[in-house]
């Protein structure tokens, strides 16, 4: 077969895909068997051309054929949203940019305008969905889209935004922003993740630091109550603590040390990111039906435990053990071949629920 021949295959296998819905570059590199660069750039043509469009969810991006899709592209996970929230919420982003603009003299970040509307919201009721996500409360509508110019608020919520506005001006940064409202929340869970990172960053693994790890997980399997979940929270202490024993406090050079720690750090973002997925879901099922909310987060939630499954599947093949009788080496074995064994029982059920949707399809149910 021709190189073009190939290519022309390869995307229309890609087009056919994305007839059946949303679908990350993995995924079909995956399906596909291909190339993740070349898949990658398919992608990005056809958005480019308009014939597909892109959307982003946490760190991914989704992409599926233009007017075939439900999912909206200003929402997180693309959730759906009442045209009367969106054009309240837009007012709101706009009304804070103005004045912090002329309080700051510059423009708030995306963190900050969450932050401040999360409270406009609580205060006055509103009524506009909101949930707390990777860096704490954010509104179901990203703030990324053009500000408006002419504000339309009722006085009440102007009076209340510059309330709001004023409590949090004194703030050099947006993260300063972020600890405050933890705190003003009492977010427990959130709070105690800025501990692991401070402990993280600052390289101080201490036992500390696994007790916090520990009391994380213990609320974190309250969200999810899911067996697959569970194994990742028990497993990733012990990776952790042999990680730090084995490869980073022997290293002497500051490279390897460095590049060992991004690792670690990144390997907990990662988890947490799962985390807060699960928190987010969990505190729109105010505003949103079970059946919605699985719809937009259950692809979301299965990818992140293939990309930490996969993670922590890398740390463990760095890491050296004294054999088939080493007890740590023994209990990390179980748990990852029962986590791949609920992986295989996972893709079984969903492609049996395919196929009975399908065949429904054909006769009419």
């Amino acid at each position: 077969m021709g190189v073009e021949e190939k290519d022309r295959k390869l995307l229309t296998s890609i087009i056919n895909e994305l007839a059946t819905g949303e679908k990350t570059t993995n995924e079909i590199t995956e399906s596909q068997k291909s190339n993740w660069i070349t898949v990658q750039g398919y992608l990005e043509s056809m958005v480019n051309s308009g014939l597909a469009t892109k959307r982003h969810a946490g760190n991914r991006a989704y992409y599926c054929l233009k007017g075939n899709t439900k999912y909206r592209h200003d929402t997180y996970f693309g959730l759906p949203l009442e045209d009367e929230k969106v054009k309240l919420l837009r007012n709101i982003y706009a009304y804070i940019t103005q004045n912090w603009e002329k309080e700051k003299g510059k423009r708030p970040t995306q963190m900050e305008l969450h932050k401040i509307s999360y409270d406009i919201n609580k205060d006055r009721q509103l009524g506009i969905p909101f949930g707390w996500y990777i860096y704490g409360a954010i509104a179901v509508l990203a703030t990324t889209g053009k500000i408006l110019e002419n504000v339309a608020l009722d006085q009440k919520v102007k009076e209340c935004a510059d309330k709001v506005i004023q409590k949090y001006i004194h703030n050099d940064y947006s993260w300063q922003t972020k600890m405050q409202q933890y705190r003003q929340e009492k977010k427990e869970l959130y709070l105690k993740k800025e501990q692991i990172l401070a402990k993280l960053y600052k390289k101080e693994f201490s036992q500390e630091l696994y007790s916090d790890l520990d009391l994380l997980f213990i609320k974190a399997s309250e969200l999810t109550k899911n067996e697959q979940d569970y194994k990742f929270f028990n497993i990733y202490s012990l990776i952790l603590e042999d990680t730090v024993k084995q490869r980073l406090k022997p290293i002497e050079n500051n490279a390897e040390a460095y590049e060992v720690k991004d690792e670690i750090d990144y390997s907990f973002k990662q988890i947490w990111e799962l985390i807060a997925m699960h928190n987010f879901k969990k505190e729109l099922e105010e505003y949103y039906t079970h059946k919605i909310l699985e719809e937009h987060f259950g692809p979301h939630i299965n990818e992140q435990r293939k990309i930490i499954q996969a993670l922590l599947d890398e740390m463990i093949s760095k890491l050296k053990y004294d054999g088939p009788t080493d007890e740590t080496y023994l209990k990390l074995k179980t748990i990852t071949e029962n986590i791949h064994e609920k992986a295989k029982e996972n893709r079984l059920k969903e492609k049996k629920e395919l196929t009975q949707e399908e065949l429904f399809k054909a006769i009419g149910r």
